[in-house]
């Protein structure tokens, strides 16, 4: 059970505005992956939903892999329909157009959502002795990579594995599956971040269900009461290797997104004390990060 007073304070919160659901998670092991060529002509949206001009000065290339966190997401103003994906474990948001499409679709070039990917965050090198070929992310031989090479695997999906060499700049295709034989480890190779999600995420979890229970039974009293069939604010999670960001859905003023958050954090503070995680929030976002 929430505490009497943060049941309490939510309630004030509510009493003071009328906001008004729900987000869709995949599980850390699969995950829809979007994959786009020509990613300078994408609409994109930064984790504060500013218009990214230049996603190549943001550090987002061709074909690098989208995690698709969200399908069916909005912006803020509720209007402009988007995917909200994670790119490098950064949140971003890709603009759809009015039939559900990508806007620019005509000139992204080469670009698809693979469904079902199994996620690797692994970085190994090849020990293939001939080595490993390496296919262009759209079909096609692009090149054999050494054996030594040192690659991030990122997601394997039909047979494949989607990879990025670590010393070929920019670089991203597939190589088919191989054998354990054809990859291996050092102790000099680095390894990216351990993820927070494991162990946290399934009591931050529990603290946004405790929370969105408490908007659902007010929101419904309210739409008993009036009829008017207002929407119910909800409080969705996103986890990333190094971040759990929580975001507020369907809300309509930004003070009282602003006063849900503080009291989100409060309350997720309280869930950290002897760890060195810290928690930051602005309107309708709460994210915690070493």
């Amino acid at each position: 059970m929430i505490r009497r007073r943060f049941a309490a304070a939510l309630i004030g919160i509510f009493a003071s505005s009328v906001c008004a659901p729900e987000a869709h998670s995949q599980t850390p092991e699969r995950a829809d992956i979007l994959i786009v060529e020509n990613v300078r002509f994408l609409h994109l949206a930064d984790r504060y939903q500013q218009a990214v001009q230049n996603p190549s000065d943001a550090g987002i290339h061709p074909f690098a892999p989208m995690q698709i966190l969200e399908p069916d997401d909005f912006l803020g103003d509720r209007l402009t329909p988007c995917l909200r994906v994670a790119i490098d474990r950064r949140l971003f948001f890709v603009l759809k157009d009015g039939s559900g499409g990508l806007q620019g679709a005509p000139q992204l070039g080469y670009h698809t959502i693979l469904r079902g990917a199994r996620m690797l965050t692994d970085t190994l090198e090849i020990g293939a002795p001939g080595g490993l070929p390496l296919s262009h992310p759209s079909g096609g031989l692009r090149q054999t990579l050494p054996r030594g090479t040192r690659v991030a695997r990122l997601f394997e999906h039909g047979g494949k594995t989607y990879i990025h060499p670590l010393d070929g700049g920019n670089l991203f295709g597939w190589v088919e599956t191989p054998g354990t034989d054809a990859w291996r480890q050092a102790s000099t190779l680095a390894t990216r971040p351990a993820p927070l999600a494991p162990a946290l995420l399934p009591r931050v979890q529990s603290a946004l269900g405790e929370v969105n229970a408490v908007y659902g039974l007010l929101y419904g009293l309210l739409n008993r009461q009036t009829g008017r069939g207002v929407r119910v604010p909800h409080w969705s999670v996103a986890a990333m290797d190094s971040s759990i960001l929580c975001t507020l859905e369907n809300h309509s003023r930004p003070d009282a997104a602003s006063r849900s958050s503080a009291l989100l954090a409060k309350r997720l503070e309280s869930l950290l004390l002897g760890t060195s995680l810290r928690v930051t929030s602005s309107a309708g976002r709460v994210e915690i990060r070493p």
